[in-house]
């Protein structure tokens, strides 16, 4: 399984990312985090974090986007502007590449 956290740097995506992989929250976020993999039931589970992916380019969302099982749209309760985001940037961009995917929109703070 594929699975890719999208959104607004500084919303809360590695914190989500990092205590589903480290079965706790971290005390210290490292500098970059991209992609890591961990078995979860019996199955590989493939956990990306992005903020800088250029929607604008074409390129490069089809190959972002490429075998995503699930993606989950993050953003903080207490920045409305990361909600924006969702709206008016992210949302596009995954519904141009991904047809088949579960999307999930997901609630963080920073």
């Amino acid at each position: 399984m594929k699975c890719v956290l999208i959104g607004d740097k500084g919303c809360g995506k590695t914190s989500l990312a990092l205590t589903f992989l480290l079965g706790k929250c971290p005390e210290v976020l490292p500098e970059s985090f991209n992609s890591y993999t961990k078995y979860y039931d019996g199955s590989l589970v493939e956990v990306q974090v992005s903020c800088q992916i250029d929607v604008y380019n074409p390129a490069q969302c089809s190959q972002y986007f490429k075998d995503i099982d699930a993606v989950l749209f993050c953003f903080a309760v207490d920045d409305p502007s990361t909600f924006e985001s969702i709206q008016q940037y992210w949302s596009a961009a995954v519904r141009d590449y991904t047809f088949e995917t579960k999307l999930f929109l997901i609630t963080l703070n920073q």
